[in-house]
């Protein structure tokens, strides 16, 4: 494997127009015959891979490499903090830029189902060994009800790649291996700009699922205050030295809530209006977010 295409070049992903097409049709039409064999092919790994293979083409190129290692549904829904470490490490040399499409995630995704290291029935499960995924296939089609089979297409689309039509944001926050990529990318630049642990920063990310959709939303918005990777570098390395369940009095209660992280941002654009934050070093920005943004964001 040439470690220049890895780096420098593009990994083979879905064809944009078709992929886009079959999303199209799936969710056009509710309860539809396509929505039924869709949910139909999650029974099986061929099943669901000639669903998709029938319908989207791919893009030249080599395959980005797959995990080496079979996961659980548990681990696929709800990875731990090691599996999405192995996640990114086995797909590090990915470009960001690719790593925010849909098209290059849904390929991954469909590599892995046929590689045997997930079953696409993960796709709609709940990583609950007493709701799997298995399960929940069988008790959509024996129902038939539309809404549930609009519901688990719209889920299985989210997870395989992220759901562009839910907006760009989708394959940050929807989709299991970009959303694990992200959390560990990120990490990694922030530690590479402060002096904090991983393991800190990434605990950051790790919190409820809407505060991760905030803080994402607002890392990747081009006008948003904390795009800049010094200021969000040291916002989420200050936020990392606080417990949640021992906060001191003078830190609002709501800091790892997306009320809170609104709050902050609001008062880190007040303060950018004066003075130009960006040019400041970490460590000096992190002092600021500590001593003002944080504990004044009231």
């Amino acid at each position: 494997m040439s470690r220049a295409l890895s780096v420098f070049g593009s990994w083979r992903e879905f064809e944009d127009s078709s992929y886009t097409e079959l999303r199209r049709a799936l969710l056009r039409t509710k309860g539809s015959r396509l929505q039924r064999e869709l949910v139909e092919s999650l029974k099986t790994r061929r099943g669901f891979s000639s669903l998709i293979r029938e319908s989207v083409g791919v893009t030249e190129g080599e395959n980005p490499p797959v995990l080496e290692t079979p996961l659980t549904e548990s681990e696929f829904v709800n990875p731990p903090a090691s599996t999405e470490q192995h996640l990114f490490k086995t797909w590090r040399n990915i470009a960001p830029a690719q790593a925010s499409r849909t098209t290059f995630w849904g390929n991954v995704t469909l590599q892995n189902i046929e590689a045997g290291i997930i079953e696409p029935y993960f796709l709609i499960g709940s990583g609950s060994p007493s709701s799997g995924g298995l399960g929940r296939v069988y008790e959509v089609l024996r129902v038939g009800d539309e809404k549930q089979l609009d519901d688990a297409v719209r889920r299985v689309l989210r997870r395989f790649s992220g759901l562009q039509e839910r907006g760009n944001r989708s394959v940050y926050s929807d989709g299991k291996f970009p959303k694990s990529w992200w959390k560990c990318y990120l990490a990694n630049e922030i530690c590479d700009r402060s002096q904090a642990s991983f393991k800190d920063i990434h605990q950051v990310f790790c919190r409820k699922q809407g505060y991760w959709e905030k803080l994402i939303d607002m890392v990747v918005s081009r006008n948003s205050v904390i795009g800049d990777s010094n200021v969000r570098s040291a916002l989420v390395w200050a936020l990392s030295e606080f417990d949640e369940n021992n906060l001191p009095e003078d830190v609002p209660d709501d800091i790892f809530e997306v009320s809170g992280i609104g709050r902050m941002t609001v008062a880190i654009g007040i303060r950018s209006a004066w003075q130009e934050l960006s040019v400041l070093p970490v460590p000096q920005l992190k002092r600021i977010m500590h001593e003002e943004i944080i504990k004044n964001s009231r």
